[in-house]
Order: structure tokens, then sequence, then C-alpha cells
């Protein structure tokens, strides 16, 4: 993030999209600090302010709205590409660091927004994110949702160009 923030001049937008890899609170302190807004899926089902687990809070959190998502295909699953109708719900939440880091450098906590996105009606996918983005309203959260959609085909272009380009 550090080579993003020295080589993007200042007055273009930047949103960093990761997948679970991302999902540790170093990345979010620097990302803080730097300024920069990050959009990552959560792996960790981290503490919140309240004493409660983020996963339970953003279930227990009342539907915000609904989207139609275009979800690629998933040849090993041979699942072909489809629109999904997607349920969301979202809260300002505030994330501590953990215990085990004790570098100075590190925020002790951050102020960030946590969305809940699923399948509607049904079992399927489901994404936990977190966000930098201070959120104004149901459209600011479909268009992270519709930015981590996205992030699938960049997926697929790296793979092609690793592996069938050389």
């Amino acid at each position: 993030m550090n080579e993003i923030h020295q080589r993007v001049a200042e007055d273009i937008p930047v949103l960093t999209v990761c997948d679970r890899e991302g999902d540790f609170y170093e990345f979010f302190s620097n990302a803080a600090d730097l300024g920069e807004n990050f959009l990552i899926r959560l792996v960790q089902n981290r503490m919140v302010d309240d004493g409660k687990k983020i996963f339970h809070e953003l279930h227990q959190s009342p539907v915000a709205g609904s989207m139609v998502v275009r979800m690629g295909r998933n040849p090993k699953e041979h699942i072909p590409a489809r629109n999904v109708k997607m349920d969301y719900h979202y809260k300002e939440v505030v994330v501590h660091c953990p215990k085990r880091r004790t570098e100075k450098h590190i925020r002790e906590k951050l102020v960030l927004t946590a969305i809940y996105v699923h399948e509607s009606g049904k079992k399927g996918t489901e994404w936990f994110l977190l966000t930098t983005v201070r959120v104004k309203n149901e459209k600011d959260i479909e268009k992270l949702i519709q930015c981590y959609a996205h992030r699938w085909k960049i997926e697929r272009f790296h793979f092609i160009l690793k592996s069938g380009c050389k």
C-alpha cells in the first residue's frame, strides 16, 4: 500500500480491494495512517467495541437493502455465470488492535464500516466485508459490493497472465 500511495497522485481516489488474505490489523492501521481506503473480505470474526463478535453483530442487524450481483462462472463446481439477488446489512464498528500486537506504530482502534452480503432467502454465497469508506446511504454500500464482485474478474485476468502468458 505504501508504494501505491507514493506513486498515485493525491487527487486520484484509490480503493484497495482484497480477499481474505488482506484481513490483518496491521494492514488496516497502515491504510488509516496513509489516509487510504480499503475494502476487505473478513476471515476473522473480530471483536468489536461492544464486546461482541462482528459476524454476530451483522447477523443480528436488519437487512438494509437488496441488489442483484452478477456472479461469474465457477468452473470447479460447474456453476454457470448468473445474476444473484443479494441482501445486505451494514453497521459502523470499532475494531481494536489484537492484544498480541504491541508495536507502538499500530493504531489502538479503528472506526470502520462492516458489511454482510448474502444470497436472498437461501444458503449460498455470503461475504463479510470491512471498509474505511464512510458510508452515507445504501447507494454507497451497493457501490462497494459491486467493487468487491469485480475483484473476481481481476483475479481471473491475473491468472491468465501468469498461467497462459507465462
